[in-house]
Protein backbone atom coordinates (compact mmCIF):
# COMPACT_ATOMS: atom_id res chain seq x y z
CA UNK A 1 0.00 0.00 0.00
CA UNK A 2 2.59 2.84 -1.40
CA UNK A 3 -0.42 5.35 -2.30
CA UNK A 4 -1.23 6.02 1.25
CA UNK A 5 1.01 4.90 3.86
CA UNK A 6 0.06 6.84 6.48
CA UNK A 7 -4.07 5.17 5.77
CA UNK A 8 -2.82 1.65 5.49
CA UNK A 9 -1.27 2.09 8.77
CA UNK A 10 -5.23 2.41 10.41
CA UNK A 11 -6.90 -0.09 7.92
CA UNK A 12 -7.65 -3.49 9.08
CA UNK A 13 -4.76 -5.65 6.31
CA UNK A 14 -6.57 -8.19 3.93
CA UNK A 15 -5.56 -11.51 3.91
CA UNK A 16 -1.98 -12.16 2.37
CA UNK A 17 -4.07 -14.02 -0.60
CA UNK A 18 -6.43 -11.24 -0.60
CA UNK A 19 -4.04 -8.27 -0.82
CA UNK A 20 -3.39 -7.78 -4.45
CA UNK A 21 -7.34 -8.59 -5.33
CA UNK A 22 -8.17 -6.43 -2.74
CA UNK A 23 -6.25 -3.72 -3.63
CA UNK A 24 -7.30 -3.77 -7.59
CA UNK A 25 -10.84 -3.76 -6.78
CA UNK A 26 -10.00 -0.55 -4.34
CA UNK A 27 -7.71 0.93 -7.27
CA UNK A 28 -10.45 0.33 -10.42
CA UNK A 29 -14.19 0.95 -8.93
CA UNK A 30 -14.18 4.02 -7.52
CA UNK A 31 -16.91 7.08 -8.49
CA UNK A 32 -17.21 9.89 -6.08
CA UNK A 33 -20.45 11.83 -5.09
CA UNK A 34 -20.92 14.13 -1.92
CA UNK A 35 -22.47 17.51 -0.91
CA UNK A 36 -19.14 19.35 -0.91
CA UNK A 37 -16.26 18.26 -3.47
CA UNK A 38 -12.80 19.80 -2.21
CA UNK A 39 -9.13 19.31 -2.56
CA UNK A 40 -9.37 15.71 -1.80
CA UNK A 41 -11.53 14.54 -4.92
CA UNK A 42 -8.69 16.42 -6.94
CA UNK A 43 -5.65 14.66 -5.77
CA UNK A 44 -7.93 11.31 -6.06
CA UNK A 45 -7.94 11.84 -9.28
CA UNK A 46 -4.62 12.74 -10.36
CA UNK A 47 -3.45 9.60 -8.89
CA UNK A 48 -5.77 7.47 -10.88
CA UNK A 49 -8.18 5.94 -8.15
CA UNK A 50 -11.53 7.97 -8.89
CA UNK A 51 -12.33 6.73 -12.45
CA UNK A 52 -15.55 4.79 -12.74
CA UNK A 53 -17.63 6.50 -14.31
CA UNK A 54 -21.11 6.38 -14.34
CA UNK A 55 -24.22 7.32 -16.71
CA UNK A 56 -26.54 10.18 -15.80
CA UNK A 57 -29.79 9.49 -17.06
CA UNK A 58 -30.73 13.71 -16.54
CA UNK A 59 -28.04 14.50 -18.78
CA UNK A 60 -27.19 11.80 -20.88
CA UNK A 61 -23.61 12.24 -19.85
CA UNK A 62 -20.72 9.46 -18.27
CA UNK A 63 -19.95 11.55 -14.49
CA UNK A 64 -16.96 9.96 -12.14
CA UNK A 65 -17.66 12.70 -9.70
CA UNK A 66 -21.08 14.70 -9.08
CA UNK A 67 -21.45 17.34 -5.90
CA UNK A 68 -23.74 19.87 -4.96
CA UNK A 69 -21.04 22.62 -3.68
CA UNK A 70 -17.11 23.21 -4.62
CA UNK A 71 -14.70 24.51 -1.93
CA UNK A 72 -11.13 24.12 -2.06
CA UNK A 73 -7.88 25.69 -2.45
CA UNK A 74 -6.28 27.90 -5.39
CA UNK A 75 -4.95 25.11 -6.88
CA UNK A 76 -8.24 23.39 -6.62
CA UNK A 77 -9.83 25.97 -8.72
CA UNK A 78 -7.31 26.23 -11.11
CA UNK A 79 -7.39 22.35 -11.97
CA UNK A 80 -11.07 22.58 -12.31
CA UNK A 81 -10.53 25.36 -14.88
CA UNK A 82 -8.17 24.14 -16.94
CA UNK A 83 -9.58 19.91 -17.05
CA UNK A 84 -9.48 19.09 -20.80
CA UNK A 85 -13.28 19.35 -22.01
CA UNK A 86 -13.94 15.86 -21.82
CA UNK A 87 -12.65 15.67 -18.47
CA UNK A 88 -14.81 18.62 -17.31
CA UNK A 89 -18.07 16.78 -18.50
CA UNK A 90 -17.35 13.96 -16.22
CA UNK A 91 -17.94 16.16 -13.43
CA UNK A 92 -21.43 17.28 -12.54
CA UNK A 93 -22.62 19.42 -9.84
CA UNK A 94 -26.01 20.23 -8.67
CA UNK A 95 -26.11 23.75 -7.57
CA UNK A 96 -28.02 24.97 -4.42
CA UNK A 97 -30.53 26.79 -4.22
CA UNK A 98 -29.60 30.38 -3.97
CA UNK A 99 -25.56 29.59 -3.39
CA UNK A 100 -25.18 28.90 -7.43
CA UNK A 101 -23.63 32.50 -8.40
CA UNK A 102 -21.20 32.52 -5.77
CA UNK A 103 -19.67 29.15 -6.43
CA UNK A 104 -19.37 30.48 -9.94
CA UNK A 105 -17.67 33.14 -9.09
CA UNK A 106 -15.27 31.50 -6.58
CA UNK A 107 -14.94 28.81 -8.94
CA UNK A 108 -13.73 31.57 -11.86
CA UNK A 109 -11.40 33.90 -9.40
Amino acid sequence: MKIFPALSLALPRPQKSLEKNSWNLFLKRHYATSEMIMDAFMHLRKAGILKREIFDLDEEKKRLLHGASFLGSKEFYSWLRELPPIEAEGIGMTLLEGAASEILKMARS
